[in-house]
């Protein structure tokens, strides 16, 4: 949505997924990530991002303002299709940045011991605000205002069962999504860390 709306595209945010921002870099265990030796930790470094936009919103800012260093300093690697915690456990890329509910649970799910070392972006400096939102055009929403409230009534609806049947809600993501390349236990791990959020 930052991205979209400071290009002036017209998109309106109709509610909140999450209330936090927990987007963060994440590393190997064993690998130092903390504020305040943030230059020295990400320069050179292999930086994992899902889609090329992020690092506009997240770690250019960071790299650049917080860390002191510039675009040519850190090497972003971009897959759409990438799973984060696997090109990191895989030592294709040093740092993966991600939300820390999915991140974490690629983790917890994937048997590697240890601690993942995690450092979230509002302690570098990124704001928190939400971070995921559902959003629609402007023209949408002018148009047809009671389809997106029953919408939101509906996605309100369906969260809230989600919330108390985390178990049932997992096992119907899998049957929507049998495709998505996630297990049972990482869809079930990363909506239990997403339900505080």
């Amino acid at each position: 949505m930052g991205v979209a709306v400071n290009a002036g595209a017209p998109v309106l945010s109709i509610g909140n997924y999450t209330m936090s921002n927990n987007w963060a870099l994440f590393a190997k265990p064993g690998v130092a990530l903390s504020a305040n030796k943030l230059k020295s930790e990400l320069e050179g470094k292999k930086i994992f991002l899902l889609r090329r936009h992020l690092d506009r919103v997240h770690v250019a800012p960071l790299s650049s303002k917080k860390a002191g260093l510039t675009d040519k300093q850190v090497d972003i690697v971009t897959d759409p299709t990438g799973q984060d915690f696997k090109f990191l456990l895989d030592g294709k890329v040093n740092i993966a940045t991600n939300t820390s509910n999915y991140e974490v649970a690629g983790f917890d799910t994937s048997g590697l011991k240890g601690k993942e070392p995690t450092l979230l972006g509002t302690a570098v400096g990124a704001p928190n605000i939400p971070i995921w939102v559902y959003a629609t055009s402007k023209s949408y929403a002018t148009s047809n205002p009671t389809t997106v409230s029953k919408f939101m009534s509906a996605v309100k609806k369906g969260t809230l069962w989600a919330i108390a049947n985390p178990t049932k809600a997992a096992v119907e993501f899998d049957k929507l999504y049998p495709k998505s390349g996630y297990t049972n236990a990482y869809n079930l791990d990363g909506w239990k860390l997403t339900i505080p959020s």
